[in-house]
């Protein structure tokens, strides 16, 4: 039985994605279920094209729900990383927020990904996340906010009281003018989730090594010990007379104690979440780091239990 790829249409020219009622497991069954709906055929026959919008000619839409707004921000984080503003001005290229724009004014249509179903439920997650930390802000539960969700929270607050929706830079009716990009700003919001979802992640990983002690003493041996890894990170980097880079691999890992570990390796490519059996090793030093006891094992000899 072929897996479902959760494939989901979205309008050709504006890109507002049709809410489907079921998974599909080919585009031509999501399509038949979009025309049934009353979406048509686009002119040349390879898409869609919602109610609103017409069969030919450069799409009139000009106003969007910040979830669908999200979601192609989604997707091109997905498929090709965030470019800020900044460094895409740097790089003289378009950053991220104005490829959404590009993509859902009809400007742009090479390079446009696929926006699939994890990613609205992504961008429904990331306004939910959103508003919530906004209003316990609000209520005082939460302590501060930074001042760049805060000015989100409200932007997104006012679209979506307003059945309008997002504008088009340089659409805005009368009553909505603003001094800055409503749209790049909504867009963003991908992002601010992806980072404030990581950093909380880290933040209660951190926490839950508090309680770590060391584990042997320098020179003996860790042996049948099971540990997690919960950060990974890897760079190219160069040591003794050798002048070419090779890879470096750097984990912080856990115990079911609650003890932490360090190791650094240049063979070893592990992930975050993974949970390893270390075989052998051997204890070099402990450190204390930012309140956090670990130890530090070298010559790891481990298997990967999942």
């Amino acid at each position: 039985m072929p897996t479902p790829t959760n494939y989901v249409y979205g309008c050709r020219r504006c890109r507002t994605m049709f809410p489907h009622k079921q998974v599909h497991y080919t585009p031509e069954a999501a399509r038949k279920e979009a025309l049934a709906a009353g979406w048509r055929l686009a002119a040349n026959g390879t898409g869609v094209l919602c109610p609103e919008c017409p069969r030919s000619a450069r799409s009139g839409r000009t106003v969007f729900h910040p979830v669908t707004v999200i979601a192609v921000a989604c997707a091109l984080v997905r498929e090709y990383g965030w470019l800020s503003a900044e460094d895409a001005e740097q790089r003289r290229t378009q950053g991220t927020a104005d490829l959404v724009i590009s993509l859902l004014s009809g400007e742009l249509r090479a390079g446009r990904p696929m926006v699939t179903q994890a990613d609205v439920d992504q961008a429904n997650a990331a306004i939910g996340w959103l508003m919530r930390r906004h209003q316990e802000w609000l209520s005082g539960t939460r302590p501060d906010l930074p001042k760049y969700e805060k000015s989100l929270a409200g932007t997104i607050q006012s679209c979506l009281e307003d059945s309008r929706g997002v504008y088009l830079p340089g659409f805005q009716p009368p009553d909505r003018t603003y001094m800055y990009n409503v749209m790049a700003a909504v867009a963003s919001t991908a992002v601010v989730y992806r980072d404030g979802v990581k950093k909380a992640a880290r933040k209660e990983t951190w926490q839950s090594m508090q309680g770590s002690k060391q584990v042997g003493a320098p020179g003996e041996l860790l042996e049948n010990h099971m540990l997690i890894v919960t950060h990974a990170s890897s760079t190219n980097r160069t040591w003794g007379s050798s002048t070419k880079p090779r890879p470096s691999h750097d984990y912080k890992l856990i115990d079911a104690e609650g003890n932490a570990f360090k190791w650094w390796a240049t063979d070893k490519v592990l992930t975050k979440g993974m949970s390893v059996l270390v075989k052998r090793a051997q204890i070099v030093k402990h450190e204390l780091y930012e309140g956090v006891t670990f130890t530090w094992i070298t010559r790891c000899q481990i298997e990967i239990k999942g």
